[in-house]
Protein backbone atom coordinates (compact mmCIF):
# COMPACT_ATOMS: atom_id res chain seq x y z
CA UNK A 1 0.00 0.00 0.00
CA UNK A 2 1.86 3.06 -1.22
CA UNK A 3 1.91 6.02 1.11
CA UNK A 4 2.96 9.58 0.43
CA UNK A 5 6.00 10.76 2.33
CA UNK A 6 6.47 14.22 3.79
CA UNK A 7 8.62 15.19 0.83
CA UNK A 8 5.55 14.60 -1.35
CA UNK A 9 3.30 16.90 0.68
CA UNK A 10 2.91 19.24 -2.30
CA UNK A 11 3.55 16.88 -5.22
CA UNK A 12 4.41 18.03 -8.70
CA UNK A 13 1.33 16.80 -10.49
CA UNK A 14 3.17 17.01 -13.80
CA UNK A 15 4.84 13.73 -12.85
CA UNK A 16 1.53 12.13 -11.80
CA UNK A 17 -1.14 10.72 -14.03
CA UNK A 18 -4.37 12.70 -13.94
CA UNK A 19 -6.26 10.00 -11.98
CA UNK A 20 -3.42 9.72 -9.44
CA UNK A 21 -3.24 13.48 -8.91
CA UNK A 22 -7.02 13.72 -8.67
CA UNK A 23 -7.10 10.89 -6.11
CA UNK A 24 -4.36 12.51 -4.01
CA UNK A 25 -6.19 15.85 -3.89
CA UNK A 26 -9.48 14.13 -3.04
CA UNK A 27 -7.83 12.25 -0.13
CA UNK A 28 -6.33 15.50 1.17
CA UNK A 29 -9.71 17.27 1.04
CA UNK A 30 -11.27 14.35 2.94
CA UNK A 31 -8.50 14.69 5.55
CA UNK A 32 -9.31 18.36 6.04
CA UNK A 33 -13.05 17.70 6.37
CA UNK A 34 -12.59 14.85 8.87
CA UNK A 35 -10.15 16.88 10.98
CA UNK A 36 -12.59 19.81 10.89
CA UNK A 37 -15.37 17.62 12.31
CA UNK A 38 -13.03 16.06 14.88
CA UNK A 39 -11.88 19.53 15.94
CA UNK A 40 -15.49 20.51 16.66
CA UNK A 41 -16.01 17.34 18.71
CA UNK A 42 -12.84 18.16 20.63
CA UNK A 43 -14.07 21.69 21.35
CA UNK A 44 -17.44 20.34 22.51
CA UNK A 45 -15.72 17.96 24.95
CA UNK A 46 -13.81 20.92 26.39
CA UNK A 47 -16.63 23.49 26.59
CA UNK A 48 -19.50 21.21 27.60
CA UNK A 49 -17.88 18.51 29.73
CA UNK A 50 -14.49 19.54 31.12
CA UNK A 51 -14.38 23.32 31.56
CA UNK A 52 -17.80 23.67 33.30
CA UNK A 53 -16.56 21.31 36.03
CA UNK A 54 -13.08 22.86 36.07
CA UNK A 55 -11.53 19.55 35.07
CA UNK A 56 -8.09 19.46 33.49
CA UNK A 57 -7.54 18.04 30.05
CA UNK A 58 -4.27 16.48 28.97
CA UNK A 59 -1.17 17.86 27.33
CA UNK A 60 -0.64 21.53 26.61
CA UNK A 61 -4.43 21.90 26.58
CA UNK A 62 -4.31 21.01 30.28
CA UNK A 63 -1.52 23.51 30.86
CA UNK A 64 -3.60 26.19 29.13
CA UNK A 65 -6.62 25.29 31.24
CA UNK A 66 -4.63 25.52 34.48
CA UNK A 67 -3.32 28.97 33.52
CA UNK A 68 -6.79 30.03 32.35
CA UNK A 69 -8.46 28.93 35.61
CA UNK A 70 -5.84 30.70 37.74
CA UNK A 71 -5.42 33.89 35.68
CA UNK A 72 -8.91 34.07 34.10
CA UNK A 73 -7.47 34.21 30.59
CA UNK A 74 -9.10 32.88 27.43
CA UNK A 75 -8.33 29.15 27.48
CA UNK A 76 -8.63 28.68 23.72
CA UNK A 77 -6.13 31.45 23.00
CA UNK A 78 -3.71 30.07 25.61
CA UNK A 79 -3.86 26.61 24.04
CA UNK A 80 -3.08 28.09 20.63
CA UNK A 81 -0.08 30.07 21.91
CA UNK A 82 1.35 27.15 23.89
CA UNK A 83 1.27 24.89 20.83
CA UNK A 84 3.32 27.20 18.60
CA UNK A 85 6.76 25.99 19.89
CA UNK A 86 5.66 22.34 19.51
CA UNK A 87 4.81 22.92 15.86
CA UNK A 88 8.48 23.63 15.15
CA UNK A 89 9.38 20.33 16.83
CA UNK A 90 6.74 18.58 14.73
CA UNK A 91 8.16 20.11 11.55
CA UNK A 92 11.63 18.63 12.12
CA UNK A 93 10.57 15.19 13.42
CA UNK A 94 7.17 14.49 11.84
CA UNK A 95 7.41 16.42 8.59
CA UNK A 96 5.55 19.16 6.78
CA UNK A 97 2.29 17.33 6.23
CA UNK A 98 1.72 16.33 9.86
CA UNK A 99 2.75 19.80 11.02
CA UNK A 100 0.36 21.52 8.61
CA UNK A 101 -2.55 19.30 9.66
CA UNK A 102 -1.70 19.78 13.35
CA UNK A 103 -1.64 23.57 12.92
CA UNK A 104 -4.95 23.26 11.06
CA UNK A 105 -6.48 21.33 13.96
CA UNK A 106 -5.15 23.71 16.62
CA UNK A 107 -6.51 26.71 14.71
CA UNK A 108 -9.95 25.21 14.03
CA UNK A 109 -10.39 23.82 17.55
CA UNK A 110 -9.35 27.18 19.05
CA UNK A 111 -11.92 29.00 16.93
CA UNK A 112 -14.55 26.41 17.82
CA UNK A 113 -13.84 26.80 21.54
CA UNK A 114 -14.41 30.53 21.19
CA UNK A 115 -17.66 30.05 19.23
CA UNK A 116 -19.24 27.17 21.15
CA UNK A 117 -20.59 28.43 24.48
CA UNK A 118 -19.30 26.98 27.74
CA UNK A 119 -22.39 25.08 28.83
CA UNK A 120 -22.71 22.29 31.38
CA UNK A 121 -24.45 19.27 29.86
CA UNK A 122 -24.67 17.26 33.09
CA UNK A 123 -24.48 18.21 36.76
CA UNK A 124 -22.88 14.83 37.47
CA UNK A 125 -19.12 15.28 37.28
CA UNK A 126 -18.53 11.52 36.90
CA UNK A 127 -20.79 11.34 33.84
CA UNK A 128 -19.07 14.41 32.43
CA UNK A 129 -15.62 12.90 32.96
CA UNK A 130 -16.58 9.63 31.25
CA UNK A 131 -18.52 11.03 28.29
CA UNK A 132 -16.11 13.93 27.90
CA UNK A 133 -13.27 11.40 27.81
CA UNK A 134 -15.06 9.33 25.17
CA UNK A 135 -15.72 12.36 22.96
CA UNK A 136 -12.23 13.79 23.41
CA UNK A 137 -10.59 10.38 22.85
CA UNK A 138 -12.67 9.72 19.73
CA UNK A 139 -11.74 13.11 18.27
CA UNK A 140 -8.05 12.61 19.09
CA UNK A 141 -7.98 9.04 17.73
CA UNK A 142 -9.59 10.13 14.46
CA UNK A 143 -7.07 12.94 14.12
CA UNK A 144 -4.17 10.51 14.71
CA UNK A 145 -5.64 8.11 12.17
CA UNK A 146 -5.67 10.83 9.54
CA UNK A 147 -1.95 11.59 10.03
CA UNK A 148 -2.35 14.63 12.24
CA UNK A 149 -2.10 15.37 15.96
CA UNK A 150 -3.76 17.64 18.50
CA UNK A 151 -0.46 19.31 19.32
CA UNK A 152 1.28 19.46 22.70
CA UNK A 153 2.10 16.11 24.27
CA UNK A 154 0.53 14.36 21.27
CA UNK A 155 3.43 15.52 19.11
CA UNK A 156 5.88 14.03 21.60
CA UNK A 157 3.80 10.83 21.68
CA UNK A 158 3.86 10.55 17.88
CA UNK A 159 7.64 11.06 17.81
CA UNK A 160 8.19 8.32 20.40
CA UNK A 161 5.70 5.94 18.72
CA UNK A 162 7.43 6.50 15.38
CA UNK A 163 10.62 4.95 16.76
CA UNK A 164 9.23 2.48 19.30
CA UNK A 165 6.39 -0.05 19.22
CA UNK A 166 4.48 1.72 22.00
CA UNK A 167 0.85 2.78 21.78
CA UNK A 168 0.31 6.52 21.57
CA UNK A 169 -2.50 6.31 24.13
CA UNK A 170 -0.11 4.85 26.72
CA UNK A 171 2.56 7.49 26.06
CA UNK A 172 0.08 10.35 26.37
CA UNK A 173 -1.44 8.84 29.51
CA UNK A 174 1.95 8.82 31.26
CA UNK A 175 2.62 12.45 30.30
CA UNK A 176 -0.84 13.46 31.46
CA UNK A 177 -0.46 11.58 34.74
CA UNK A 178 2.52 13.76 35.61
CA UNK A 179 0.52 16.89 34.70
CA UNK A 180 -2.44 15.78 36.80
CA UNK A 181 -0.28 15.16 39.87
CA UNK A 182 0.90 18.76 39.61
CA UNK A 183 -2.71 19.93 39.14
CA UNK A 184 -3.76 17.95 42.21
CA UNK A 185 -1.59 20.07 44.46
CA UNK A 186 -3.10 23.24 42.94
CA UNK A 187 -6.82 22.48 42.62
CA UNK A 188 -7.36 19.60 45.02
CA UNK A 189 -7.51 15.86 44.48
CA UNK A 190 -11.24 15.38 43.86
CA UNK A 191 -11.24 17.26 40.56
CA UNK A 192 -7.90 15.71 39.65
CA UNK A 193 -9.16 12.16 40.22
CA UNK A 194 -12.23 12.79 38.07
CA UNK A 195 -9.92 14.21 35.42
CA UNK A 196 -7.77 11.10 35.68
CA UNK A 197 -10.84 8.99 34.89
CA UNK A 198 -11.54 11.08 31.80
CA UNK A 199 -7.94 10.78 30.59
CA UNK A 200 -7.93 7.01 31.11
CA UNK A 201 -11.15 6.68 29.11
CA UNK A 202 -9.76 8.95 26.40
CA UNK A 203 -6.51 6.93 26.13
CA UNK A 204 -8.46 3.68 25.68
CA UNK A 205 -10.67 5.23 23.01
CA UNK A 206 -7.59 6.59 21.22
CA UNK A 207 -5.97 3.15 21.11
CA UNK A 208 -9.19 1.55 19.85
CA UNK A 209 -9.23 3.96 16.89
CA UNK A 210 -5.54 4.55 16.25
CA UNK A 211 -4.13 1.03 15.82
CA UNK A 212 -1.06 1.77 13.75
CA UNK A 213 1.27 0.41 16.44
CA UNK A 214 -0.37 -3.04 16.17
CA UNK A 215 1.61 -5.42 13.95
CA UNK A 216 0.09 -8.42 12.21
CA UNK A 217 1.72 -11.50 10.70
CA UNK A 218 0.16 -12.54 7.39
CA UNK A 219 0.87 -16.05 6.10
CA UNK A 220 -0.49 -16.84 2.64
CA UNK A 221 -0.55 -20.28 1.00
CA UNK A 222 -1.08 -20.07 -2.75
CA UNK A 223 -0.37 -21.88 -6.01
CA UNK A 224 0.42 -18.51 -7.63
CA UNK A 225 3.36 -17.66 -5.39
CA UNK A 226 5.48 -15.70 -7.85
CA UNK A 227 2.57 -13.57 -9.04
CA UNK A 228 1.41 -12.82 -5.47
CA UNK A 229 4.98 -12.00 -4.40
CA UNK A 230 5.55 -9.63 -7.31
CA UNK A 231 2.17 -7.96 -6.77
CA UNK A 232 2.93 -7.26 -3.10
CA UNK A 233 6.42 -5.95 -3.81
CA UNK A 234 5.34 -3.79 -6.74
CA UNK A 235 2.58 -2.16 -4.69
CA UNK A 236 4.83 -1.17 -1.81
CA UNK A 237 3.56 -3.76 0.70
CA UNK A 238 6.28 -4.90 3.09
CA UNK A 239 9.12 -7.24 2.25
CA UNK A 240 8.10 -10.88 2.00
CA UNK A 241 9.64 -14.30 2.62
CA UNK A 242 8.58 -17.15 0.33
CA UNK A 243 9.11 -20.85 1.03
CA UNK A 244 8.06 -24.03 -0.75
CA UNK A 245 5.04 -25.92 0.57
CA UNK A 246 2.95 -28.95 -0.38
CA UNK A 247 -0.81 -29.26 0.07
CA UNK A 248 -1.45 -32.02 2.62
CA UNK A 249 -4.68 -33.16 0.95
CA UNK A 250 -3.99 -32.44 -2.73
CA UNK A 251 -0.20 -32.94 -2.75
CA UNK A 252 -0.04 -29.91 -5.04
CA UNK A 253 3.10 -27.76 -4.93
CA UNK A 254 2.39 -24.38 -3.34
CA UNK A 255 4.20 -21.35 -2.01
CA UNK A 256 3.89 -19.97 1.50
CA UNK A 257 4.40 -16.20 1.63
CA UNK A 258 5.15 -14.65 5.00
CA UNK A 259 5.10 -10.94 5.87
CA UNK A 260 4.47 -8.56 8.77
CA UNK A 261 2.29 -5.47 8.29
CA UNK A 262 0.56 -2.82 10.36
CA UNK A 263 -3.17 -2.93 11.04
CA UNK A 264 -3.68 -0.10 8.52
CA UNK A 265 -2.01 -2.09 5.73
CA UNK A 266 -4.01 -5.28 6.30
CA UNK A 267 -7.03 -4.34 4.18
CA UNK A 268 -4.87 -3.49 1.18
CA UNK A 269 -2.72 -6.61 1.40
CA UNK A 270 -5.81 -8.85 1.56
CA UNK A 271 -7.31 -7.07 -1.44
CA UNK A 272 -4.13 -7.55 -3.48
CA UNK A 273 -3.81 -11.23 -2.61
CA UNK A 274 -7.46 -12.02 -3.32
CA UNK A 275 -7.25 -10.14 -6.61
CA UNK A 276 -4.38 -12.38 -7.78
CA UNK A 277 -5.61 -15.66 -6.25
CA UNK A 278 -9.17 -15.83 -4.97
CA UNK A 279 -8.46 -19.34 -3.61
CA UNK A 280 -5.42 -18.33 -1.55
CA UNK A 281 -5.40 -19.39 2.11
CA UNK A 282 -4.58 -16.39 4.32
CA UNK A 283 -3.78 -16.74 8.02
CA UNK A 284 -3.56 -13.52 10.07
CA UNK A 285 -2.21 -13.39 13.62
CA UNK A 286 -1.33 -10.50 15.93
CA UNK A 287 2.41 -10.02 16.41
CA UNK A 288 3.72 -9.42 19.92
CA UNK A 289 7.05 -7.91 18.89
CA UNK A 290 9.13 -7.31 15.78
CA UNK A 291 12.93 -7.53 16.08
CA UNK A 292 14.96 -6.50 13.07
CA UNK A 293 14.39 -4.19 10.14
CA UNK A 294 10.77 -3.05 10.09
CA UNK A 295 9.98 0.37 8.71
CA UNK A 296 7.68 2.36 10.99
CA UNK A 297 5.56 4.76 8.96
Amino acid sequence: MGQLGDADFVPDTAFLSFPAAKTWHLEFVIQLIVILVASIFYAVSMNMFFIPHHMISGGFTGVGMIIGYLMHYNIGALIFLLNIPLLFLSYFYLGKKTTFLTAYFVTVSTLAMNIIPVHQISDDILLSSVFGGVLCGAATGIIFRFASSTGGFDIIGLIVAKHRDISIGSIIFVFNLILLVIAGFIFGWDITLYTLISRFVASKVIDSIHTKHIKLTVMTVTEKGDIVKNTLLQNGIRGVTMVDAVGGYTNHNKKMIYTVVTRYELGEIKRLIRHVDSYAFINITETVEVVGRFKRI
